[in-house]
């Protein structure tokens, strides 16, 4: 693949996904003067719930209508596939508000209803995107993509400065956002407009079911590994500390941009390089694997220095306690997006046991310790304990790759990225003077454009129309 065609895959995935991730981070200063923590809280494990519930009411079916939609031609045979995908939401929507009343028995939800709408539009719009990406419209998934965050982002803003709104504007406007993005990718691709009874066939639906229902077991270990912590901070500190907790994990989405543009074009690379020579297969994983070990770690450093200077300018002094975590949590979602990347060396060799035992390992750690470290260190605990279950499954999807693959890291460069992680931690916790923080940025900074000269050059080269490749 070419540097320049695969930058351009990277921009595409930016603004479809990528771009509203930023959009909300940016929207901290308001999140934080308008809503209390408490409410904040009751947002976080809410939408953690959503996380869980909308995928398994709906079963996933959207992975299996996008998988399966490959094996057909056509558009018309594409339409088919979804029909299918449509006619089995209706059965996900009668077990979605099953789900959700049921959960409502133990959980207590401010504005409940805005909170049911939500999952709800948020689990059919899986539909909608996947169905605009089955057909390749892949400017009409950025385009929504682009509409339905801009739309969000300014009710938020309206809403809330406006008209006083609290938390429920960040249901509402997103309920807006999500239709909005159905509307667009209806008019392009014709979600409903093509909907036919007569392309309903149980063995196609078998088809998607039999794609989709393993991959709901994953989901659920994942959510052990991630939402769960947010369960645990609810029952032991309260929506307080979820509130705390989610303004700490919001400046996470640093890293979590940079590895998943990253990883979204390393995806591209990873089919293509699948029908190589092994030899020649491990090599390529050896060479994006020491890349991305270095990015991440050094990324990381980067972030946690840049989250320190910009804290003050972007968090409303009742979330002052979200500070002292940010480091803890930018590392573990860094060690959670290197597993991540690990785990498609394994889906293109379709080795997915590797990925499905050690995501259930580190959320069985993350179970037990986390229970215990929560109720004893409160959010600080619950932290720790989930980025020390995303250090786990790194670390075991990294000796199994380098087993697997014979794949060699490099060691001096990863221990300097280390060294790096390290000193920017203790700067971070003891250095105030902006003057050191700011020049700890740019030795960062130069350290990752050293690291990354090459490929660099490379980029520009190519964006420049010289790529021979």
């Amino acid at each position: 693949m070419k540097v320049k065609q695969l930058f351009k895959t990277v921009l595409v995935f930016f603004l479809g996904n990528a771009l509203s991730k930023l959009i909300s981070f940016f929207l901290l200063p308001l999140y934080t003067a308008e809503i209390d923590p408490v409410q904040y809280g009751n947002y976080g494990i809410a939408f953690a719930f959503i996380n869980l519930i909308a995928p398994l009411a709906f079963l996933q079916v959207w992975d299996g209508m996008y998988r399966i939609a490959f094996d057909f031609d056509g558009k018309k045979e594409k339409n088919k596939i979804v029909s299918n995908a449509l006619a089995f939401s209706s059965v996900g929507i009668v077990l979605y508000f099953a789900m959700f009343f049921l959960l409502r028995l133990f959980f207590k939800f401010e504005y409940f209803e805005l909170v049911l709408i939500y999952g709800l539009v948020y689990g059919i719009n899986y539909i909608f995107t996947f169905s605009a990406r089955v057909h390749l419209s892949n400017k009409l998934f950025v385009f929504s993509g682009v509409m339905s965050t801009l739309v969000t982002a300014t009710l938020n803003i309206i809403l809330m400065v406006g008209y006083g709104w609290d938390v429920k504007s960040i249901y509402f406007s997103a309920i807006c956002g999500i239709i909005v993005q159905m509307i667009i990718i209806e008019i392009g691709v014709g979600v409903f407009r093509h909907f036919r009874f007569s392309s309903l066939k149980k063995d196609i639906l078998k088809q998607m079911l039999r794609f989709s229902l393993p991959l709901c077991v994953s989901t659920i270990s994942y959510w052990l590994l991630s939402g769960f912590t947010k369960v645990l901070i609810e029952q032991f500190v309260g929506d307080y500390g979820n509130g705390i907790y989610e303004v700490a994990n919001k400046f996470s989405v640093f890293i979590t941009f940079l590895v998943t543009v990253i990883q979204y074009a390393w995806n591209e690379t990873a089919y293509l390089i699948s029908t190589e020579e092994k030899e020649e297969r491990n090599k390529s994983y050896q060479v994006s694997l020491n890349v991305i070990i270095t990015g991440v770690t050094v990324g990381t450093a980067f972030f946690c220095i840049f989250s320190k200077i910009i804290f003050p300018f972007m968090i409303d002094d009742k979330y002052l306690e979200a500070k002292s975590l940010i480091p803890i949590a930018i590392i573990g979602t860094a060690a959670n997006s290197l597993a991540s990347f690990v785990g498609t060396f394994f889906m293109a060799e379709k080795k997915n046991k590797f990925i499905l035992f050690s995501t259930l390992s580190a959320a069985l750690f993350n179970v037990v310790v986390g229970y215990f470290a929560t109720k004893y260190y409160g959010v600080l605990g619950g932290l720790t304990a989930l980025s020390l279950g995303f250090l786990i499954l790194a670390l075991i999807r990294l000796l199994f790759a380098t087993k697997t693959f014979k794949l060699k890291i490099k060691p001096w460069h990863t221990i300097l990225s280390l060294l790096a992680l390290v000193g920017s931690v203790v700067v971070y916790y003891y250095i105030d003077s902006i003057l050191i923080l700011i020049g700890t940025l740019v030795l960062l900074l130069a350290l990752l454009i050293i690291a990354f000269r090459k490929k660099i050059k490379d980029l520009v080269v190519s964006l420049m129309g010289k790529d021979k490749a």
